[in-house]
């Protein structure tokens, strides 16, 4: 099949394809909810990665954009280190005690 002939059965296309590129076999949402992750980790703004990936709305892009454990141990994460870094800082002196350094 040449690149030039319109595609007869998808499946044996795509069948091929992921064959010929080396790759496992996975779904073509694998790849699209894969992309999506993908943009929105490397910071693309979304009208760019819509665009990019031809949704026209945000509740497309939020049907591929799945949150995942490692995206929710991310943000536990990032917020942990906020709330950290809101802690009033405490000092000992010793002929005063304990003040707060805020």
């Amino acid at each position: 099949m040449s690149i030039a002939e319109p595609i007869k059965c998808y499946d044996h296309a795509w069948n091929t394809a992921h064959i010929r590129a080396g790759v496992p076999h996975r779904l073509v949402h694998d790849i699209r909810r894969t992309v999506a992750r993908n943009m929105d980790r490397a910071a693309v703004p979304r009208q760019v990665a819509k665009q990019i990936m031809g949704y026209k709305t945000d509740d497309m892009y939020n049907r591929y954009r799945i949150v995942n454990e490692e995206d929710i141990r991310e943000g536990l994460e990032k917020a942990q280190a906020y709330l950290e870094s809101q802690k009033p800082k405490v000092v000992f002196l010793p002929d005063i005690g304990h003040i707060s350094d805020i």
